[in-house]
């Protein structure tokens, strides 16, 4: 008895679609980068809505607020030297609170 060889085609699953992954447009300037006075109190509430995905970047903000107060006026705004520190210590987060109307 003579084996003949059978190829069988098989099918293969289709490939998963993938969706391309959204545009993410950076910032490449501040909205404004003049140095200005801050508000503690505005700050602390910045603070807080951006709280939760880095722990370690929470509280130092919180603690750099903390320290801060002793320098605010009765109003809670600070003199225009705290300007840069601000900035490094918020970054982006200032960016979108002024785009959000702060």
């Amino acid at each position: 008895m003579k084996l003949r060889r059978v190829t069988i085609a098989r099918s293969l699953p289709p490939e998963p679609k993938t969706t391309p992954e959204p545009e993410v447009v950076v910032p490449l300037v501040r909205c404004d980068s003049t140095p200005r006075e801050w508000n503690v109190w505005d700050l602390e509430r910045i603070a807080s809505e951006q709280e939760g995905p880095n722990p370690a970047r929470d509280e130092e903000r919180a603690l750099l607020l903390m320290s801060l107060r002793q320098f605010a006026n009765a109003s809670g705004d600070l003199s225009v030297d705290f300007d840069p520190l601000i900035r490094e210590a918020f970054g982006t987060a200032l960016d979108e609170a002024h785009m959000q109307g702060f």
